[in-house]
């Protein structure tokens, strides 16, 4: 059987060597893909872009733009709104424009009212019809209608529409579509209730209606029967005028209102309740109430009276649960008296007394309630009995002890109301004592507080009602009134006035006190009467002389205790005389007033009074005043006019409260002598520095000595006569003879606020500086103006205290800014203390930095240098914080300087390790744009060789960076540096270095210097300088705020063969995967690669670098790999023995087979020559010998 030629498997191979070259070119591609390239130079827009500051504010914030943020008080160019606050404004702008141009309603040109009175239940009630005419000549008018003091009830036009109705504060309002005459009919109800008109007739019963004021106004009204006369009332602009008319004249005529009422806006109706006619008794039941409520600390008593008149088989009396009702009792009848007649004489009896039932009549009957909860008591008179009657009921509840709750109330007064009266009138007295302070809650609607006069002392609320009901209601009434009892607040108010007689014997004071007892009963005073007086005599108005006894004496104070001789409840007045001796040298004394200690003192009045030929001034202060407060002055009060040569003799004052001291100072009359003085204040960190200049002016003769008080540090006199201390603590000023009339001193001082204890904290917030300028004693009239400049402080001033003015500020030509602040003020030891604000609580930072730029070389030791662009400083220095063991050095704009350690309480966050330095600065001018800080010092590396190092630049406390800080690190050529962190960017760019491509800085030493400056000329640079090697590495990062930098330096040779290692490895393990695993391997390691390279952009740009040698190595092992492949294939391929032929297909390859199996011979093997099939097909053909065919079988491969 012939051999079948067997095919060899050289195609499978070479495609599976193939996928394994194609698998490591694909990883270098991924790898090399990963490198993050920046552009050379360029500072990433991200980090430099306001966005990376910005700051989110709390809802609500106003943000305003000024052009000049550096003032004090900046003028504000414009508001920052949201849409929303925007919107809000603008529709509250046009609400206001529609209200403004809104038409006012007109009014009716007629008005037709016509009225009745229904009763509903035991109230009545007015039902009035108004019909409107009204004419217009425009559409949408807005027509009045009036209506106040009543309710509408229905409302429609003629022609049977709804009209749309609103409310205003004029009453009720009605639009009007189309033009041409209109009639509208609106209906209202007014409550009658009982009426005191306070100007004009009296009625009994009545009501008010607003009216639209139309100048026709007809009216008719349904006048109850039984009512003789009724009063109308009219308001004619602002005044009401009455008219008394009978019924008759209100009738109407042909169903038509006849009775004018005019233009008014206002209709009053009252008219007297029904009577009994002349000669017989009253038709119906009336009652007359007197209720008295007596209010004590332990209980509340209650006691009404009913006077019931009128023919009635029962009455019905609503009363309060657990009230005692006593016996009702028989009262003499009061005999009808008929109203006098203007042309018959005075008033006569109409009719003689009722008689009184015969003895033998049965007696009255009064019946207990049966529901006790809402008592409703039955009183039947005799039958057949006439005249009027009283009941009694009392009513006792007790309080709550005092330390309960429910002490003070409420409680409830009534129900006192006779169910079956027509008509019930009646007052409401209470009564309390002092010491129980009292306040109603008025309940019933009726119930009304006349304003008039009390009386009694103990009459504490005095009420009246009237209720005009339907007979037979039975329905159980509300109280009367509510009222809560406390203790009332008891206390002794005093109105002292003192009097000071300068006399040879020294000042005589004469203190007139208006005593007036509050809620007490006054039988004593007491009187703190300091040492320095002595009491001669004290009287009151109302006793010839009271009984002083002295309490206590410490020495300095002595209380007297004035007995009076019986207990006062009416104001009185006390006078005391005292006389204070003075040394006949003294011409200043400070005096102490009498107080009255446990009164309140209010509206004391001060006056001090001297001889002629002497001249007084003086000042009091309140008893309300802070200790050390500056008093007020005591005004002149002489009386005509005064030339420049009239003494003052007489002066006073007058205080809201007390007083407690008063200094008079008293001398013989000099000529006036005017002072303007100009303060120039300057602010300090720790003190103010003051130059004050006088200008005196004498107004006769010339220039006398003065006299100053002032500071406790000494003046320095700069111009003019010198200033000499005095024994007395003092100064004086001594002008030379011949100076003339005007003469001017300058002197300069320091004012240094109060100090407080070594271990006392510095108080937060804001501070207060009191100011104590110097004041000349002699002037008589003092101008002063200070301007205050704040350029040494860091603090800002809130507002100033004391009786100062504020003026525009003044510009001073030796000055570049203008003054905080410019006052004036007039007068004497004027107070001056000014608040400042704490630097914290400004919201604003005290220094801002515009740029700022860190750079750190290796030299044996670490060299960092700080430069910092200062925008916005404080004249009182820059405070930085370096390295507990650093010695820096500082130039401010090139120069150097000596930092000084700050205040105790300038501390602040001070990082653990470091220490705080206060560098000087210039004071900030507007020609001064900002300045350089330029900070440079030497630390030891904490470690030697590679290792994490942490770098700590100079930090500036409490300042804010406008702009991310730039950093420059250079290293030695072996290390390789490392950043990991958040907070912190590398830049870099990609270039050839050393025979690689690989990140370098991204920014050279004079583009940093070009972005520093902010122009193209660099700053002065210090002797060392700082120069990228082409050996070393060069790191340039960002940071939003300058902090601690950690770089991690690794050797250069080891880091790049580990690297290059790793990824030899990888690249030969993935190349060495199954051709389906290969896809997921390589999108694996590209994932891993992407997610490091976005936590840690530098360390995986220079793995990449690092990791070129072994790319290299893996690119150069792959392609051998293939090439040495590609060679066996090569030689299995060519073998000697075999041979490669086309053949015509299967069936000439088969032939082929056949013929050379048949020629076996001993010839051996051979090839066909080659050449082409029919069929296009190639066949290799093994020629074996004879002797092996047995065991080899031949074979044909079809397609090479």
């Amino acid at each position: 059987m012939p051999a079948t030629p067997t095919r060899p498997h050289f195609g499978i191979a070479a495609r599976f060597c193939a996928r394994r070259v194609v698998a490591g070119v694909g990883l270098l591609i991924l790898v090399c893909a990963v490198i993050p390239a920046r552009v050379s130079g360029q500072p990433s827009k991200t980090a430099d872009s306001p966005r990376a500051g910005a700051v989110k504010l709390p809802d609500g914030t106003i943000v305003f733009f000024t052009k000049n943020p550096d003032e004090p008080n900046p003028p504000v160019n414009g508001v920052l709104l949201t849409p929303q606050e925007y919107k809000t404004l603008v529709d509250q702008s046009d609400q206001l424009k529609k209200l403004k141009e809104a038409p006012k309603p007109v009014s009716p040109s007629r008005c037709q009212v016509r009225g009745r009175v229904e009763a509903r239940g035991d109230r009545s009630v007015a039902i009035l019809a108004i019909t409107y005419t009204v004419q217009t000549t425009s559409p949408w008018k807005t027509v009045a209608l009036g209506g106040q003091r009543a309710f509408p009830t229905t409302a429609r036009f003629a022609d049977g529409k709804l009209p749309i109705l609103a409310t205003g504060p004029d009453g009720l309002t009605v639009g009007i579509e189309a033009p041409g005459v209109h009639t509208l009919t609106v209906e209202y109800e007014a409550p009658v209730r009982a009426r005191v008109a306070a100007a004009g007739p009296k009625g009994d019963l009545g009501f008010d209606l607003g009216l639209p004021g139309a100048s026709i106004t007809l009216f008719s009204f349904d006048v109850p029967s039984g009512v003789k006369k009724v009063n109308i009332g009219v308001r004619e602009s602002g005044e009401i005028k009455w008219a008394t008319e009978e019924p008759a004249a209100l009738a109407k005529k042909a169903d038509q209102p006849t009775y004018p009422l005019g233009g008014t806006d206002l209709l009053e109706l009252s008219w007297d309740a029904p009577s009994v006619a002349p000669g017989a008794v009253e038709a119906v039941l009336t009652a007359d109430t007197d209720v008295v409520v007596r209010v004590s600390e332990v209980q509340i008593e209650t006691v009404a009276s009913f006077r019931l008149r009128g023919p009635a088989r029962e009455c019905l009396l609503a009363l309060p649960p657990g009230a005692d009702v006593s016996p009702p009792e028989r009262v003499t009848p009061t005999p009808l008296v008929k109203p006098a007649n203007p042309t018959t004489g005075p008033p006569v009896p109409a009719v003689p007394e009722v008689p009184l039932p015969s003895p033998t009549s049965a007696g009255p009957q009064l019946i207990r309630p049966s529901d006790p909860n809402k008592p409703v008591w039955t009183f039947r008179p005799p039958e057949g009995a006439v005249g009027e009657w009283r009941v009694t009921a009392t009513v006792v509840h007790p309080r709550p002890k005092a330390n309960d709750g429910r002490y003070k109330g409420p409680y409830a007064v009534g129900p006192f109301a006779v169910l079956t009266a027509a008509r019930q009138t009646g007052t409401v007295k209470v009564v309390a004592p002092p010491a129980i302070r009292v306040r109603f809650k008025p309940v019933h609607g009726d119930l009304r507080r006349p304003d008039v006069p009390l009386g009694e002392d103990d009459l504490v609320g005095l009420f009246k009602f009237t209720t005009a009901g339907t007979p037979g209601g039975k329905q159980y009434p509300a109280p009367l009134l509510e009222f809560e009892a406390a203790p009332a607040r008891v206390f002794l108010q005093v109105q002292p006035t003192y009097t000071f007689q300068w006399t040879e014997a020294g000042w005589k004071l004469r203190v007139d006190a208006r005593v007036t007892p509050v809620r007490k009963d006054v039988d004593e005073i007491a009187i703190e009467v300091p040492s320095v007086w002595q009491v001669d005599d004290v009287t009151t108005s109302t006793t010839k002389k009271p009984e002083v006894r002295v309490d206590k004496d410490t020495g300095s104070l002595r209380n007297l205790t004035v007995l009076l001789d019986s207990p006062e409840k009416a104001p009185f007045d006390l006078t005391l005389t005292a006389t204070a001796p003075v040394p006949p040298a003294g011409q200043l004394a400070s005096f102490p007033v009498p107080r009255f200690a446990p009164a309140i003192e209010q509206g004391a009045k001060v006056s001090a009074t001297v001889q002629d030929g002497l001249e007084v001034q003086g000042t009091a202060t309140s008893a309300t005043a802070p200790a050390g407060a500056a008093g007020q002055d005591l005004a002149s009060i002489q009386t005509g006019p005064r030339g420049p040569g009239t003494a003052v003799t007489a002066v006073s004052a007058q205080f809201e409260k007390g007083v407690s001291r008063v200094d008079l100072m008293w001398h013989p009359h000099r000529p006036d002598l005017s002072a303007t003085a100009t303060v120039e204040i300057g602010l300090q960190e720790h003190q103010a520095r003051v130059i004050h200049t006088f200008k005196f002016r004498a107004t006769e003769g010339d220039a006398r000595p003065v006299t100053f008080h002032g500071p406790a540090v000494g003046p320095r006199t700069t111009a003019g006569p010198v200033l000499e201390q005095t024994p007395t603590g003092g100064w004086v000023c001594r002008p030379p003879a011949g100076t003339g009339p005007e003469f001017t001193v300058v002197v300069e001082y320091a004012l240094v606020p109060p100090t407080r204890k070594a271990d006392a904290p510095a108080p937060p917030g804001p501070a207060r500086l009191p100011l104590d300028l110097l004041w000349p004693d002699t002037a008589t009239r003092i101008e002063t103006k200070i301007r205050v400049w704040g350029a040494g402080t860091t603090r800002r001033l809130l507002r100033v205290e004391g009786p100062w003015r504020e003026s525009p500020p003044e510009p001073d030509p030796t000055r570049d800014s203008l003054p905080w602040l410019t006052l004036e003020g007039t007068g004497k030891s004027l107070p001056l203390a000014l608040v400042m604000s704490d630097p914290a609580d400004l919201g604003i930072p005290t220094t801002t930095v515009d740029r700022a730029l860190v750079r750190v070389e290796e030299n044996g030791v670490f060299t960092i240098r700080g430069r910092f662009r200062i925008g916005r400083w404080s004249p009182a220095g820059i405070d930085i914080d370096v390295p507990a063991d650093a010695v820096p050095t500082v130039l401010i704009d090139g120069k150097k300087v000596d930092p000084v350690a700050p205040p105790a309480d300038a501390a602040g966050d001070l990082p653990p390790g470091a220490r705080r330095l206060r560098v000087p600065v210039p004071e900030p001018r507007s020609d001064r744009t900002g300045l350089v800080l330029d900070v440079q010092y030497g630390v030891s590396p904490s470690r030697t060789g590679p290792g994490p190092v942490r770098f700590t630049p100079p930090r500036i406390a409490g300042a804010t960076f406008r702009a991310p800080v730039r950093w420059q690190v250079a290293l030695s050529a072996d290390v390789v540096p490392l950043v990991f962190g958040r907070d912190v960017q590398a830049d870099t760019r990609w270039a050839w270095r050393n025979w690689m491509f690989g990140p370098t800085a991204g920014t050279t030493t004079a583009e940093l210097d070009t972005w520093f400056a902010g122009r193209t000329v660099a700053e002065p640079e210090f002797d060392m300088s700082v120069v990228v090697g082409s050996t070393g590495d060069v790191l340039t990062v960002r940071q939003p705020i300058p902090g601690p930098l950690d770089v991690v330096r690794l050797p250069r040779i080891g880091w790049v063969a580990g690297c290059s290692l790793v990824v030899f490895v990888a690249g030969w393990c993935v190349s060495r995967l199954r051709p389906g695993l290969l896809g997921p391997a390589l999108g694996a390691v590209g994932v891993a690669v992407a997610l490091l390279a976005v936590a840690w952009p530098d360390p995986v740009a220079r793995a990449a670098a690092a990791a070129e040698p072994g790319l290299v190595v893996l690119a150069a092992f792959l392609s051998a790999f293939a090439l040495v492949q590609w060679y066996y294939r090569w030689r299995v391929v060519h073998l000697p023995g075999f041979t490669r032929e086309q053949t015509g297909g299967p069936q000439s390859a088969t032939q082929a087979a056949t013929a050379s199996a048949s020629r076996g011979s001993a010839q051996g093997t051979r090839s066909a020559p080659g050449g082409s099939a029919p069929g296009g097909s190639a066949a290799v053909v093994f020629d074996v010998p004879a002797g092996s065919s047995s065991g080899m079988q031949s074979g044909v491969a079809s397609g090479g």
